[in-house]
């Protein structure tokens, strides 16, 4: 009989050759018990746990209908090259109060706004310190034909310059009017253009004669030119 709480053991009967025997000396097969241990049966796997949820995490979707901002980016300076100085070639109408002084030196007096140069032979007006009106003036004992006047009216007056037309007043004077186009460059149109309503690029020059001689001369930029 088994033993309670363990699996009944089974027995088999082994053949085996032996020794003969009995007496009539036939070959005997002897027998002999041997126990046999059960093999054990692997355990079957558990099932899983299928009430218990697993957790699988769900990525966020992409908005590919929001706007996507770009990273700013510095936008370089423009490199601003200096403006160039407006060149007039003249010497006169047009030069800066310090290259007209390296030629007839520091005025002597200021009165109304003119500065007086060499022994009041020159009066002066600057706009935005440029020469912008010239008298010149001579005693009576020194007083210059039309024709050195005009010459030294020329000298005056830009290279580019043009006479456009000639005016006889009936008070002796002889009205010239010419026109450039450097001298716009060096006035240009703005608070001190000095061809307000007029015809930018004019210039005049009034002669005042006594008999046959120019007494004074007046050279400016734009309409008719106001007495020193």
């Amino acid at each position: 009989e088994g033993v309670a709480g363990r699996a009944p053991v089974a027995t088999a009967t082994l053949a085996t050759e032996g020794t003969p025997v009995g007496d009539d000396g036939a070959n005997a097969i002897s027998t002999s018990t041997a126990t046999l241990v059960p093999t054990q049966v692997p355990t079957a796997p558990q099932p899983m746990d299928t009430q218990t949820p697993v957790h699988i995490p769900t990525p966020e979707p992409i908005n590919n209908s929001a706007p996507v901002t770009p990273a700013p980016t510095s936008t370089p300076t423009p490199l601003t090259a200096d403006k160039p100085t407006p060149v007039v070639v003249s010497a006169g109408l047009g030069m800066t109060r310090q290259e007209w002084a390296q030629r007839h030196g520091q005025p002597q007096r200021e009165v109304g706004g003119f500065s007086y140069y060499e022994n009041n032979n020159y009066a002066v007006a600057f706009l935005d310190n440029r020469v912008q009106i010239i008298i010149r003036t001579w005693d009576r004992s020194g007083a210059a034909s039309l024709e050195r006047a005009r010459s030294e009216a020329r000298t005056f007056l830009p290279e580019d310059s043009r006479r456009v037309r000639s005016i006889t007043l009936p008070d002796d004077r002889l009205v010239e009017v010419y026109s450039s186009k450097s001298i716009e460059r060096v006035f240009p149109a703005g608070p001190s253009d000095p061809w307000p309503g007029q015809e930018r690029g004019t210039m005049t020059v009034v002669y005042r004669i006594e008999g046959e001689r120019v007494e004074s001369m007046t050279v400016q930029v734009a309409g008719t030119a106001p007495e020193a």
